[in-house]
């Protein structure tokens, strides 16, 4: 076969042209890439825009869950802090309610044998009262009375009469009375 020598195809016009559609290809593909990377980049910008959206979105969720979380603990605290001082009245209100007993029972008592209070106290459960009468066998009964009542004996701790003053005599009791303590009032046995 014989190949013809044609003029118009001619070496170097077939590298131009070769060179021209190589440079053509690379500009459209250079373009294509460019196009592929815009879209690329597009996307994943919308996809991070949606995700820090999201993510804004679940971290305002969770501020919201951690003031509720605060505000609850907070309430809880108010709530025990209440329930204390509600006892601490309670209690309060039980030696209170100890106290009108004790001071009604040795009115009721003391007025009937004809005996005064001149003091008395109650500390660390223990009852320390001093009284007068105007006679000695008086401060025996209502020692009795009391002791029948509330069901603890009274113990006759000083009797003393200053035939200096008045025809009284001055006595001092004791008694061991947690009532005060405990939230009881005195036991009551039996009314004279």
């Amino acid at each position: 076969m014989k190949v013809g020598l044609n003029l118009l195809r001619y070496p170097a016009l077939e590298r131009q042209q070769r060179w021209r559609r190589q440079s053509r290809q690379g500009v459209i593909g250079l373009g294509v890439g460019i196009l592929l990377a815009t879209l690329v980049l597009c996307a994943m910008s919308w996809h991070t825009d949606a995700l820090k959206a999201e993510t804004k979105s679940i971290q305002a969720q969770w501020d919201e869950r951690q003031r509720r979380v605060i505000a609850r603990q907070q309430r809880q605290a108010q709530n025990l802090q209440l329930q204390k001082v509600l006892g601490q009245l309670d209690q309060v209100q039980t030696h209170q309610k100890a106290w009108v007993l004790l001071q009604s029972e040795l009115q009721s008592v003391l007025s009937q044998h004809g005996l005064r209070v001149q003091r008395l106290q109650v500390e660390a459960g223990r009852l320390n009262l001093q009284g007068q009468a105007l006679d000695a066998k008086d401060i025996g009964l209502a020692a009795q009375s009391l002791s029948e009542r509330w069901g603890a004996p009274l113990a006759l701790q000083s009797l003393e009469a200053d035939a200096t003053k008045a025809p009284a005599v001055t006595f001092a009791w004791q008694a061991s009375w947690s009532a005060l303590f405990d939230g009881s009032g005195p036991p009551q046995r039996g009314q004279p």
